[in-house]
């Protein structure tokens, strides 16, 4: 399948130090056009130029460094679908937790949690071992946890961008199906996979249900979409935290590390340590001004 690519090479810079380093930038690569690009609470820097990608990756790479967390080149390849870890990625937080912290048993559960999304532990056993925890909740508190749910700064903006863009979203959460499925809907994603909780006589059992959504099953899923979707997974990105966010990252043609643990920033293709999300748009190249990215100013 040939996958579009770009007729440019798109660099943007999004550390402290965007102005400094674009500055030295321009002294490096040939006809960069430069500008300040607002976002929802933040600013890029965006450099365009024609000189192909492989030179400019050079040039910048000797000149300042490999750029993790400071700069990157947006994707070669048109990107049709972004994939998105839940906890930690779009919600601020741990649903499990705040489940946990409402039944009583939150430093029991947040510390085997953290281990998790660490890559210390197996998931599997200790997403069991952390809802074996919450058994004899009640249900209601799913609901209570759903209508306050806080989001990252940026969640709705950014999915509006994508979808004005003609991206295509889509959630792949270690969480529940009682909380992401609204949310998934809400934020107007096609798909949504999950993990579900046994509930008898509204009372959770401290039991998971069917599939559990583990590293494996988030590649699985984001590989399936693409092929539903009829797209490469080259033409695909991840965004995630934890460890078990790495097998999908790793299969699609670019990882965001978003706030991440470090094996994640370590071993993703784009590292981004500030809470906006809409410098997920930026970075992966989408959003211009047709889609309200307006210029402040030009360096």
């Amino acid at each position: 399948m040939n996958q579009p690519t770009r007729p440019q090479t798109r660099i943007v810079f999004y550390g402290s130090d965007r102005d400094s380093l674009a500055k030295l930038a321009s002294q490096q690569v040939n006809n960069l056009y430069l500008n300040h690009r607002k976002l929802a609470s933040t600013s890029v820097i965006e450099g365009v130029t024609t000189q192909v990608r492989s030179d400019v990756t050079k040039l910048l790479s000797n000149s300042i460094g490999d750029g993790r967390g400071r700069y990157v080149l947006t994707p070669a390849t048109a990107v049709r679908l972004v994939a998105f870890d839940v906890d930690s990625t779009l919600v601020n937080g741990e649903v499990i937790d705040m489940i946990a912290a409402h039944w009583g048993v939150g430093a029991q559960v947040a510390a085997v949690t953290q281990a998790a999304m660490e890559g210390q532990l197996d998931f599997n056993a200790s997403l069991r071992e952390r809802v074996a925890l919450l058994a004899g909740c009640p249900a209601t508190v799913l609901t209570t946890i759903h209508d306050t749910l806080p989001l990252n700064p940026g969640a709705y903006e950014l999915m509006a961008i994508l979808h004005t863009a003609g991206v295509a979203t889509m959630m792949v959460s270690g969480g529940f199906s009682t909380v992401t499925a609204p949310l998934a809907k809400a934020l107007g994603m096609t798909a949504c996979f999950s993990n579900q909780l046994e509930i008898i006589d509204g009372t959770l059992t401290g039991k998971v249900i069917g599939e559990i959504i583990n590293g494996e099953a988030k590649r699985a899923h984001v590989l399936e979409t693409c092929q539903t979707l009829g797209i490469s997974p080259g033409e695909a990105a991840a965004v995630g935290d934890g460890a078990n966010d790495l097998l999908m990252m790793g299969s699609v043609g670019t990882g965001i590390a978003y706030n991440a643990k470090p094996v994640v920033q370590a071993n993703a293709d784009m590292a981004l340590n500030d809470p906006d999300l809409t410098l997920v748009a930026a970075l992966l190249g989408i959003g211009d001004e047709e889609l309200g990215y307006k210029p402040d100013s030009v360096i």
